[in-house]
């Protein structure tokens, strides 16, 4: 399988679609089956690179045939979504309900086998452009030191919990949200602020249709 069918495989599994791909991640239809079908070195690095974060690799996995895990490879995650809290926001401070869920480890990328990545079911719109209601999401821990512009976050701020993009400009945290709902809208923190707790980063969604 070269690095256009697996990465055809990859966008499958993830998005059921070539064309919903297209919608999430804001590429054109006709440029992303041009890339499978013309090859990945034959298409303009920006394109390439959108592809790779809607999937969760690295432009360099792409390319490095080599790094591409095997097919049939399964690791375990701890799964939430069945969990009886309220809100995944109480799952991420309670983790005495904990189930598994099996994943290939080529969905997973570079993330595969991470004993740390809990998942949950995406439960509010704040980012519903890109990650609609009831989407499987893969969530990380993270140091704030960390975070990169663009990262999907989630976390709380006093009564405030939310998800949204976060970006670090001087010594603030801008989060945004993508979200067809105008209520929501940016919040605007510190950086020494002790209220604000990240309580992980998106480093995977799963559409389920």
């Amino acid at each position: 399988m070269n690095r256009e069918e697996k990465l055809k495989t990859m966008i499958i599994k993830r998005f059921g679609t070539v064309k919903e791909f297209s919608r999430a991640v804001g590429l054109p239809y006709t440029t992303i089956r041009s890339i499978l079908e013309r090859g990945i070195f034959n298409a303009k690095l920006e394109n390439v690179i959108i592809i790779c974060k809607g999937l969760g690799i690295s432009s360099e996995e792409l390319i490095d045939q080599k790094d591409f895990v095997m097919e049939n490879s399964l690791s375990f995650y701890n799964d939430y979504t069945h969990s009886k809290s309220p809100s995944l926001f109480d799952d991420l401070k309670d983790h005495s309900e904990i189930d598994k869920i099996e994943l290939p480890d080529l969905i997973m990328g570079r993330y595969a086998g991470a004993e740390d990545i809990i998942f949950s079911r995406m439960s509010e719109r704040s980012m519903d452009k890109l990650i609609p209601v009831n989407s499987l999401i893969g969530i990380k821990p993270v140091e704030l030191a960390d975070l990169e512009n663009e990262d999907i976050v989630v976390y709380t701020h006093q009564t405030e919990q939310s998800i949204k993009y976060v970006y670090k400009i001087e010594n603030k945290l801008i989060l945004k949200p993508a979200s067809h709902d105008p209520k929501f809208i940016d919040s605007v923190f510190d950086m020494t602020d002790t209220e604000l707790n990240i309580l992980g980063k998106i480093i995977i969604y799963i559409v389920e249709k």
